[in-house]
C-alpha cells in the first residue's frame, strides 16, 4: 500500500495546508514551514510493508513535531530510523540537540517530544515501527535514543539494509513477500535498539532473532531458485551450515521442511490466482523451484491431499 502527497500538483495557496493535513492525519504531526505558504514545496511518498512504514520526504525548509493529543493514535508510537540525504538539519529530543548532515542516521523515539527539520530545501527518509511491533521496553528505547547508535557490525548491517530498502522500496512493495521483508526489517531494528539500549542478555536474544528473520526473509526471496539450500543461505549470511541449522532448530524450524512448505504454499496460491489462469501446472512449479513436474505433483499431493491439477479444478468449480 502506497500513498503520496505532492504539493507541486496543487495551487500555491493550497500547498502548505495540504501538507499539514496529510502529516496530521497519517502521522499526527504538526509542521511549520520556513517559507510563505505559496513557496512551500513538499513531497512525501509512503509505502507500508506489513509492520513497517517507509517514507521518503523532499521539502523546502520545515520543522515537524508530534501533534498534541497523541492519544488519538490507535496504536502507541514507536521508533523511526531517519536517514538524511540532503541539506543541513537538526534533531532535538530530550537532552540531545544534534546537527543532521547528509548521510546522518538518527534514531527517534516517537513516543517522546521531539523536533526535526531543516532550514532550506532538504531530503530525508525514514523507516517507522509501532511500539507494539517493536516489542521492547520503553526504557530500552529511551536509552538507545540517548546513547545513540553504537559503532558495531550490527549497526553497519542495519544501515546498509535500510539504505538498500529505501532505494528499492517501490519494487519491494509490489512483491508477494513484501510483508516478510517488512517483518525482517523490524527484527533487525529491534536488535539494533536492543544493542544500543539493552543489557547483554537482551542484546544476545534479539541479535539471534534478527539473524533468523534475515535468514528466513532471504529464503523467501529466493524460493524460486532450485539451487536454494542450507549451504547457499549460510554463505549469504556469513555463518557456517552447522550454525545455521542450530539457529533454526532453536526456534523449532527444520530448514529444508520450511523451504518446501513455503514453496508449496506459494504454488497453491498461484494455482487459484485468476491472473495465472493460463499458466501451466509445470510453469507454476518451476516458478517456485520445482524443475520436475512429477516431483512437484507428488509433493503437492502429500501436502494438500490433491494433485495440483485437481486442486485448481476444484477451486474453479467452487
Amino acid at each position: 500500500m502506497g500513498r503520496t502527497v505532492d504539493t507541486a500538483l496543487l495551487a500555491p495557496r493550497d500547498r502548505a495546508e495540504a501538507a499539514r493535513t496529510f502529516l496530521d492525519e497519517v502521522w499526527h504531526l504538526q509542521v511549520d514551514f520556513q517559507h510563505p505558504p505559496s513557496e512551500v514545496a513538499f513531497r512525501l511518498d509512503m509505502d507500508v510493508l506489513g509492520p513497517l512504514a517507509v517514507t521518503r520526504t523532499t521539502s523546502s525548509g520545515l520543522q515537524v513535531r508530534p501533534a498534541r493529543g497523541q492519544a488519538r493514535r490507535e496504536r502507541p508510537p514507536g521508533i523511526a530510523l531517519l536517514v538524511h540525504e540532503r541539506g543541513l538539519g537538526g534533531v532535538v529530543q530530550g537532552d540531545r540537540d544534534q546537527l543532521v548532515r547528509p548521510g546522518s542516521v538518527t534514531l527517534l523515539d516517537l513516543g517522546a517530544p521531539y523536533a526535526f527539520g531543516w532550514r532550506d530545501r532538504g531530503r530525508s527518509h525514514a523507516v517507522v515501527v509501532d511500539a507494539e511491533d517493536l516489542a521492547l521496553p520503553a526504557d530500552v528505547v529511551r536509552r538507545a535514543v540517548t546513547t545513540g547508535l553504537p559503532r558495531s557490525p550490527l549497526t553497519d548491517l542495519v544501515v546498509a539494509h535500510v539504505g538498500r530498502l529505501l532505494r528499492d522500496v517501490e519494487a519491494v512493495a509490489a512483491l508477494d513477500s513484501a510483508r516478510s521483508v517488512g517483518t525482517g526489517t523490524v527484527d533487525l531494528l529491534r536488535a539494533l535498539v536492543a544493542e544500543a539500549g539493552g543489557g547483554s542478555r537482551l542484546r544476545t536474544a534479539t541479535a539471534q532473532d534478527a539473524l533468523l528473520a534475515q535468514v528466513l526473509a532471504h529464503a523467501r526471496q529466493h524460493l524460486g531458485d532450485p539451487r536454494l539450500d542450507a549451504a547457499r543461505i549460510a554463505a549469504a549470511h556469513h555463518v557456517s551450515v552447522r550454525r545455521l541449522y542450530q539457529l533454526c532448530a532453536d526456534s523449532g524450524i527444520g530448514l529444508a521442511e520450511w523451504i518446501m512448505a513455503e514453496r508449496l504454499e506459494r504454488a497453491r496460491r498461484d494455482l487459484t490466482d485468476p491472473a495465472k489462469a493460463a499458466w501451466t501446472i509445470a510453469a507454476i512449479g518451476r516458478r517456485w523451484g520445482f524443475l520436475d513436474a512429477g516431483h512437484f505433483s507428488r509433493r503437492f499431493r502429500a501436502a494438500f491431499g490433491l494433485s495440483p491439477r485437481e486442486w485448481r479444478r476444484r477451486r474453479r468449480e467452487e
